[in-house]
């Protein structure tokens, strides 16, 4: 049997999404955010050369990410890592303020040791330690 790509699939990308969003939500102990509209565009709008393995990952780190109800390009970073511009935190644009950098480069050694660690928490929290 022979699956399409994802980039072929576009219809198939909101229901994988808020799926993808439900077991991190699940994983994480958090209430499941919703995708916005704009979010759920901007998903459907990449090529997505990683297949479902890279939408699993960009919405996984949107959910780990996000501290409110809702899953915006603009505060999950997705629309920057659709777009290739990589994970968000060090090397990106710092307004100046020191306890959000700090929190950003927090964020993104976390998520680096989960994926690193296959997301199992207590073995990230020892290569973090």
């Amino acid at each position: 049997m022979e699956i399409p790509p994802l980039r072929e699939r576009a219809d198939d990308i909101a229901e994988l999404a808020s799926h993808f969003v439900a077991v991190a939500a699940r994983v994480e102990g958090k209430a499941k955010p919703e995708l916005s509209p704009e979010t759920l565009r901007v998903l459907a709008g990449h090529t997505w050369p990683g297949n479902v393995r890279e939408l699993e990952n960009v919405v996984r780190r949107a959910v780990v990410l996000s501290d409110v109800g809702r899953i915006e390009p603009s505060h999950s970073a997705v629309a920057r890592e659709v777009a290739g511009g990589g994970r968000p935190g060090v090397g990106g644009h710092l307004d100046g303020n020191l306890l959000k950098a700090v929190e950003m480069l927090e964020r993104r050694m976390i998520l680096d040791a989960l994926e690193k660690n296959g997301w199992v928490k207590a073995k990230a929290a020892r290569t973090l330690a």
